[in-house]
């Protein structure tokens, strides 16, 4: 036999020499003397001495085609174990070498390369372990274990995929990779809460999705690599595990050489200590006798190729309990199953390895995610997906399409169909209802309903084989089973307090086994024994299925008496603590309870218990009473959803009522599935009370949004979300016009664009009572923030719209500005830079009965404009004063802090003849020059309606423009009437340029300004730097300010002389009536004039009588805190005495 094979192996060891040495050039030097010593001593010494390690390594090849088969054989092994070959290469070389196992030493000198006992013993001391061992062992067989593991794994998928329908298809199947970060993943677990998985819509915004096949790969690190895949339970994580085995045993993942699966579930039963070699050999696989200690060397001295998978955290009895820093690892040391566990996870045993975890969403936080390199998502069953399985159920029913459209249809059972497992068993009820001739449009309403005709269709498989087609069920059904419901009941309740789902079939009779067999309610299997032997195990079908038969035993069962059931059913247990973050283990079990709490199955619970109806009755209204008193806290979130739950369960309109009592609902960051939209709906029905519902962070998938004109006591709604895109609003758009009672709308943080507003803006025109609009923080653009505004004349109850911090620019304001001239009910448009973008509105006159009210809405009077931190442009100024120009009623405009300059301030000035503003223009924090204020100044003298101009850049710059109000019928103001008796456009007007800067070169230019301008009675240039100069150009102007009554002049730099400048025109200018000046003129320097009563403000005084040398009118010269010097007094004094009508002299 040997020289037959001899020259086939050497062979195909020559046709692949260079292959092989190729991939030998990439070991570790360590492996590479390792295969070396498999020669003889000669040819190790000879390949020593060659120094270039790429010659060294096809020599060796050489070295080996001239050995026996036996060597040979024994090379093929080495280099399948210690290198990384291409699939069709090893295939090769195994075929080629066979499937014996050496058992001849490694090398020659075995002794010399192991380390003395004394020094391996300190390391075990130290609980310091290399990751290769320290004697090299006689060469096992890997190939033979590997493929023995890969019978097994074919063996396992075979027996586990029996009866799918729908197998796994691998190379297709992807997972959602989630962010990692611990906040972040919070939130999308609470988002994934509850009993069935959401639908795939990439809320995050960051999702990755691969392919599992490019998911599971080895560590490219010394570190160990830790994937976490997340799944509610029933979505196929344990199949899909099974599948992967299943294709690494067909050749696929070929980079690993090893790969173990364990179940949680299975594991549960072991509460003995193990090492890991006893868990990988005795409860998965056992290498042949004698190898055990050689075979788990290789595993340890490899952990890179080997991958390991625990499926089902969440149905793990223990928590996650991690050793100590400073206790010694040790993989030969037995641990308790959650210590050597975490050792794996932690990379403190096998470091190095790939191990995979999956578990339901919410055990993932009890993990330490700071380990985990990935977290993927394994995605349940889609619409899509759930009519496929359904159509390929009923595919030889005549009556599929009417069950698909009944199942597609109904918001509960659709519900549970998302989970792949639960979308069989109601398959199998729908059938069962349609041999039972009961009509589809009765479908249950509630989850509790649909289980009992559930174990119904169980029960009628059973009695007969297959599917009854009589007219129902024989009326003893439940009676003639009720010992075995019992006895399941009591075996679930004490598998949900144990944490338990998986039971030893030994353990229970016989018959209990039989008939949850038959019936299909148990699943049954191998598992391993606390011995390592192999036996029979089972399990319910599905969680939900033990979870129901639990709450059968809490309200049938006379040994659960009525003062623990607060104890056994509380929901607050559900509910996860600071000191307790792991999760329970139940998902529906307390909905199951609420919902055998309704009166609608009394009859159902009585055929099952051996009381009274009255017994029946008192257990029903102590659950309820212990859901009245949870309705009484205050709740928010996920709690005060389940509540409602339970509550819609039990279809009770009083507890319902109860629950939702309270005027907001704040849901935030977690999943709302339609049942829970619906059960929202039951309660705020019952309670007959106007509501907000607030939503933040919530996944909201679009068939809620269906269910919201249901609730009909909603006035507000609030979603609060970027993932709140287009396509949601686009979806909330459709329902908008049926939530008859709205009346706010808030649609804020998102990430609305011109599409989603598009189609916003036309739904909210069919909503007739809304007052308040919010769409704030979103993506708006210009045109978006268009749209929104051309539906405000079709909006006749808002009162509010809020756009700000959106995308838009300056155009966009513009254009929102634009729409007060067509709509008269904007009162008011306040805009803050990107912050903030409100439009106030007129109430609705109809709620008004004051007729001055009335008039403001339709005339649009005493309205205001606030176009603050914009940053307008000279251009942008000429759109807007425009705008102004055709928007009636306007009271105030304010531009302050739009880095307005001279440029924009002479277009502003150009167009305030024009514009239609009653009270005030506020330019304030703006940049002003001398020559702006003059653009500004002339719109006193070509602007009748202006009546002052305040400027004061003492603290910032206070630039405004005031006016006269509105004017009178007939388009005057009071004053006087022309030839024709038309009232002339006559004011008082105010010029205020104080601390300015204005220097005496300036005043020539504000002179011409202000020439012709009669109206002008007041000119205050106080805490500029006139100086005497300055003063006396104003001095010699006074004749141009024919209506002036006073000038201030203070805090000037007005010295003596200035004053004696004063004094000669006090005698020389007929109405200058009083001049007041103090510490020489440099502090107070107030000149005023003295007008005739019966002269008009504005005509000039050459029309009421001549001119004199300032008789006739009483004069008055103060001069207080002057240090006066006795040559400026003899000036001072020859000036008064050619005033004649100097009265006083202070």
């Amino acid at each position: 036999m040997e020289e037959v094979e001899e020259p086939d192996l050497v062979s195909e060891l020559r046709l692949v020499g260079p292959q092989l040495a190729e991939a030998l050039s990439r070991v570790s030097d360590g492996d590479l003397d390792r295969i070396m010593c498999l020669l003889r001593t000669a040819g190790q010494q000879q390949l020593r001495l060659i120094p270039d390690r790429t010659r060294r390594v096809s020599q060796m090849v050489d070295l080996f085609l001239g050995e026996t088969a036996a060597t040979c054989r024994r090379f093929i092994h080495a280099v399948c174990l210690f290198c990384a070959l291409p699939l069709a290469l090893e295939t090769q070389l195994m075929s080629a070498a066979g499937e014996g196992c050496p058992t001849e030493p490694i090398c020659e000198n075995e002794q010399a390369d192991t380390e003395p006992p004394d020094r391996n013993r300190k390391r075990r001391q130290e609980g310091s372990f290399p990751p290769v061992p320290e004697k090299h062992p006689c060469i096992v067989s890997p190939e033979m274990y590997k493929s023995t593991m890969k019978r097994l794994l074919l063996q396992r998928y075979q027996r586990v995929s029996q009866g799918v329908r729908r197998l796994v298809r691998l190379h297709e199947t992807c997972v959602s990779l989630v962010n990692r970060n611990t906040v972040k993943l919070k939130e999308r677990v609470d988002r994934l809460w509850g009993d069935t998985p959401g639908l795939q819509d990439s809320d995050d915004g960051v999702d990755r999705v691969v392919k599992i096949m490019d998911l599971l790969q080895p560590s490219t690190t010394s570190q160990s690599r830790v994937i976490v895949l997340l799944g509610s339970a029933g979505t196929g994580k344990t199949l899909l595990m099974h599948c992967v085995g299943q294709h690494w045993a067909q050749g696929a993942f070929d980079s690993f050489q090893f790969f173990f699966l364990f179940e949680f579930r299975q594991l549960n039963l072991i509460k003995r200590t193990l090492s890991l070699q006893q868990l990988l050999f005795e409860f998965f696989l056992q290498p042949e006798v004698g190898e055990r200690d050689s075979m788990f060397d290789v595993i340890l001295a490899n952990p890179r190729s080997v991958c390991v998978v625990f499926d089902g955290y969440d149905e793990f009895c223990c928590k996650f309990t991690a050793l100590r820093r400073d206790t010694p690892v040790d993989p030969r040391r037995p641990l308790h199953m959650a210590e050597l566990f975490s050792s794996l996870y932690t990379g403190r045993m096998l470091q190095g390895c790939t191990l995979v975890v999956t578990c339901r969403p919410k055990d993932v936080m009890d993990l330490p995610l700071g380990a985990v390199d990935e977290v993927g998502e394994v995605p349940g069953f889609d619409h899509r997906r759930v009519h496929e399985y359904a159509q390929d159920y009923f595919k030889d029913s005549p009556h599929r399409e009417q069950v698909l459209g009944h199942l597609m249809s109904s918001r509960t059972i659709l519900n549970m169909c998302y989970v792949p497992a639960l979308c069989f068993i109601s398959c199998v009820c729908l059938e069962y209802l349609l041999r039972q001739r009961s009509p589809l449009t009765s479908l249950p309403h509630t989850m509790t309903q649909f289980y009992i005709q559930i174990i119904m269709a169980f029960l009628s498989r059973r009695q007969v084989g297959h599917l009854p087609e009589g007219p129902g069920p024989p009326p003893s059904l439940l009676q003639r089973s009720r010992q075995e419901i019992e006895e399941l009941s009591r075996l679930a309740m004490e598998g949900l307090e144990q944490s338990n789902i998986v039971f030893y079939a030994q353990d229970l009779p016989p018959a209990v086994l039989k008939f949850a067999s038959d019936s299909g309610f148990f699943s049954r299997f191998e598992v391993k024994k606390e011995d390592g032997s192999e036996g029979m195990g089972c399990a319910f079908v599905h969680l939900t299925m033990q979870e129901f038969f639990a709450a059968l035993h809490l309200m049938t069962s006379e040994v659960v008496q009525e003062a623990q059931l607060k104890k056994k059913f509380n929901l607050k247990s559900r509910w996860t603590t600071k000191t307790d973050p792991k999760t329970v283990f139940t998902d529906t079990y307390h909905l199951y309870v609420s919902g055998l709490a309704s009166r609608d199955c009394a009859s159902f619970l009585g055929q099952l218990s051996r009381h009274s109806a009255a017994w029946v009755e008192k257990r029903q209204s102590a659950i309820l009473k212990i859901l009245r008193s949870l309705a009484t806290g205050t709740l928010t979130g996920p709690k005060l959803v389940e509540l409602c739950r339970c509550a819609y369960e039990t279809q009770d309109d009083n507890l319902a009522a109860l629950v939702g009592n309270r005027s907001r609902y704040e849901l935030r960051n977690f999943r709302i599935s339609p049942v829970d939209m619906i059960a929202l709906a039951f309660v705020i029905n019952n309670a007959k009370k106007q509501v907000c519902l607030d939503i933040a962070g919530c996944s909201v998938e679009p068939d809620c949004l269906d269910i919201l004109p249901t609730c009909n006591y909603i006035d507000s709604l609030i979603f609060r979300s970027r993932k709140y895109d287009d396509r949601f609003a686009e979806a909330l758009s459709d329902i908008l016009p049926r939530v008859e009672r709205l009346q706010k709308l808030e649609f804020v943080s998102g990430s609305i664009g011109e599409g989603g507003v598009a189609n916003l803006a036309r739904a909210l025109q069919s909503c007739p009572h809304l007052t308040e609009l919010n769409l704030s923080d979103n993506f708006l653009t210009d045109s978006g923030i268009s749209l929104i505004a051309n539906t405000f004349p079709m909006l006749k109850t808002i009162q509010s719209v809020n756009l700000g911090n959106n995308t838009c620019t300056v155009d966009g304001i513009i254009n929102l500005v634009k729409t007060m001239s067509s709509c008269l009910h904007i009162q008011e448009i306040h805009v803050n830079g990107t912050k903030e973008a409100k439009v106030l509105f007129y109430m609705d006159s109809d709620t008004q009965s004051s007729a001055e009210a009335q008039r403001r809405r339709r005339t649009g009077a005493g309205r205001t404009l606030s176009l603050l931190n914009c940053t307008l442009t000279p251009k942008d100024m000429k759109n807007l004063c425009e705008l102004l120009t055709r928007c009636p009623g306007l009271s105030d405009v304010n531009l302050s802090g739009n880095l307005l300059k001279d440029p924009a301030f002479r277009v502003l000035g150009d167009f305030l003849p024009q514009v239609s503003v009653s009270g005030r223009i506020s330019i304030c924090n703006n940049t002003i020059s001398v020559e702006g204020m003059c653009c500004l100044a002339r719109a006193l003298t070509l602007c009748p309606r202006t009546e002052a101009l305040e400027i004061s850049l003492q603290q910032g710059s206070q630039i405004i423009v005031k006016f006269a109000g509105e004017p009178q019928k007939g388009g005057g103001y009071p004053g006087v009437e022309d030839s024709t008796g038309q009232q002339l456009p006559v004011v008082s007007k105010r010029l205020q340029l104080t601390n300015c800067n204005i220097q005496p070169g300036h005043l020539d230019r504000l002179l011409k300004t202000l020439k012709g301008c009669d109206s002008l009675e007041l000119l205050d240039l106080s805490g500029n730097a006139l100086g005497n100069r300055g003063l006396k150009k104003l001095l010699d102007a006074l004749p141009t300010l024919r209506g002036i009554r006073e000038i201030n002049a203070s805090d000037g730099k007005v010295t003596m002389e200035g004053v004696i400048w004063l004094a000669d025109s006090l005698g020389s200018c007929r109405d200058m009536s009083d001049v007041d000046a103090s510490c020489g003129g440099s502090k107070r320097l107030i000149i005023r004039f003295h007008r005739s009563a019966s002269r008009p403000v504005g005509i000039p005084p050459a029309e009421t009588g001549p001119q004199g040398n300032g008789h006739g009118v009483c004069k008055t010269l103060r001069l207080c805190s002057s240090a006066i010097q006795s040559a400026a007094m003899d000036k001072l004094c020859a000036r008064l005495t050619r005033c004649l009508s100097l009265s006083e002299l202070e």
